[in-house]
């Protein structure tokens, strides 16, 4: 199969998953916050490039995952969507050393630390996703989070990093999951989740297994969707092995098809188990309008995971060859 002839859509249309498509009210406003933000911040990367962000809207994505937000919470999402999409396709080939100072630098913003005269814009953004998110949040939620972002650099594109300095090295499907559990970046998006339902998780409720495991779940789902849909971007990149799709068909020595008919199988079979616990809530004794918000907060987990297939359904430029925002200083390994 050549990258022409695989649609992602014959797998993963639109409409797949059971959770509800929610578009928030504030995508137009956002659409003008983004386009705004990358004229002043990231004019250290090339006019080219900041047109390739305009094009692909990420405020488009955060819109529809997002969609039960008021604009006070949303905008910081969408803030650390941008920043976050940024560090995945710009620094994803970078040394250890380069990604650990960016992780202790965008940590310590986070925590309070001023952005230092010279600075590159990017950490002006976090400043601000900070700041916004402490007018709406609590301190526990915001340690959290800012938990969930280390983690996301740290264990995910630090890690994924080594392999793809070694491009022929593959890893077992097990520990690539692993791997994309964090580099996927979804964990502060499912902290997010709580914002709309008025929910920050007690320690008590969130540390529970189920809902560790539902968690986790939503994650992984969200790693076998995205290898889907942006097969076809990595099908022209030699560079770019780091797929469930590559590894199950060099692992398993699967052919083409048959390392996709896996990915979804997997994939199906994660979205029944997070159903299934769905259904089986744990009761924690906080009154059933605590069970409610709950079960209430799963369904927005879903909503994400279905907001985020519907972009790319509907605006599939961002995994294209000639949409992504490649770093311009590294050449593009086109395979044959």
């Amino acid at each position: 199969m050549t990258p022409q002839e695989f649609d992602s859509k014959n797998f993963i249309p639109l409409n797949y998953y059971p959770w509800p498509a929610v578009t928030s009210k504030f995508i137009d406003r956002l659409g003008k916050e983004e386009w705004n933000y990358i004229d002043k911040d990231f004019t250290f990367v090339s006019e080219k490039t900041r047109e390739k962000y305009k094009h692909i809207k990420l405020f488009d994505v955060l819109a529809r995952m997002q969609g039960y937000l008021s604009w006070e919470q949303i905008l910081p999402c969408t803030r650390f969507l941008f920043w976050q999409t940024f560090i995945d396709d710009q620094y994803d080939h970078d040394n250890i050393p380069k990604l650990e100072r960016l992780r202790k630098r965008v940590v310590e913003v986070l925590q309070g630390d001023k952005v230092r005269s010279g600075e590159f814009g990017l950490l002006n953004q976090v400043a601000l996703t900070r700041d916004e998110f402490k007018a709406c949040t609590t301190p526990e939620w915001m340690e959290r989070f800012i938990h969930d972002t280390s983690e996301y650099i740290l264990y995910g594109v630090e890690e994924e990093s080594l392999y793809r300095a070694r491009n022929e090295e593959i890893p077992s499907i097990e520990k690539y999951a692993l791997i994309r559990q964090y580099s996927i970046g979804m964990y502060p998006h499912y902290d997010f989740v709580e914002l709309g339902v008025d929910f920050p998780l007690a320690a008590q409720v969130i540390n529970h297994p189920v809902i560790q495991r539902i968690r986790m779940l939503a994650v992984q789902i969200t790693i076998w969707q995205n290898d889907i849909h942006s097969l076809k971007k990595e099908m022209y990149n030699k560079n770019d092995n780091f797929n469930a799709v590559f590894v199950l068909q060099k692992i398993h020595q699967l052919s083409f098809e048959e390392a996709i008919q896996e990915t979804m199988r997997i994939h199906d079979a994660q979205v029944a188990e997070m159903i299934t616990l769905h259904k089986q809530l744990p009761d924690f004794g906080l009154g059933i309008e605590h069970q409610k918000n709950l079960s209430e907060w799963v369904t927005r987990l879903g909503a994400v995971i279905q907001g985020i297939n519907t972009y790319y359904n509907i605006h599939p430029y961002r995994y294209t060859p000639d949409g992504h925002a490649w770093p311009e200083h590294r050449e593009l390994n086109v395979r044959e």
